[in-house]
């Protein structure tokens, strides 16, 4: 198997597109149950340690670029304490992508599709996204390259279209 390279641009809006589509469906309903109306503030401190881990992340990058995450964690942190690290990363990684592929079912299926059954909606995610393995890192980074003006362009008009329902419900 040929390893695949993304550069440091590619990789940070990948991990942008991440941050932003797991905002928009995790994180709210856990904010407000635990911070109620300081849900707000919340948002801007997780987003500022999001990108303090985004920035470490890059810069182990540069400073291993032959090495993946998993193998120098095992360099800086030792043989047996860097595996142990690297087992919790990526069970850490599995249930994580289990979460949000469990909430996204859900969320397409209350609010798009509400016949479909769970299983149905997780599937339409979840077969895209095996692909997308399959085919490997690069073309996930140049995919994540084409959908980021997309999700800009929405992350832009969609407040706009809010502010513009609310003028005109109020007048």
């Amino acid at each position: 198997m040929d390893k695949g390279k993304i550069s440091a641009q590619q990789f940070a809006l990948i991990m942008y597109l991440y941050i932003i589509g797991t905002a928009a469906l995790v994180q709210p309903h856990t904010l407000v149950s635990i911070a109620g109306q300081d849900a707000w503030f919340s948002v801007i401190i997780v987003g500022i340690i999001q990108l303090g881990l985004i920035t470490l992340y890059l810069k182990l990058g540069f400073r291993y670029p032959q090495q993946t995450i998993i193998q120098y964690g095992r360099l800086l942190t030792g043989k047996w304490f860097g595996s142990a690290i690297a087992v919790v990363y990526m069970f850490y990684f599995l249930i994580l992508t289990a979460y949000v592929l469990r909430n996204i079912g859900n969320f397409i299926g209350s609010v798009v599709l509400p016949q479909t059954p769970l299983v149905v909606n997780m599937a339409v995610i979840l077969i895209p996204a095996i692909y997308g393995c399959f085919l490997g890192i690069e073309v996930i980074g140049r995919t994540g390259e084409i959908l980021f003006p997309w999700a800009m362009s929405g992350e832009i008009l969609f407040p706009w279209a809010m502010s513009v329902l609310l003028l005109q419900r109020c007048s």
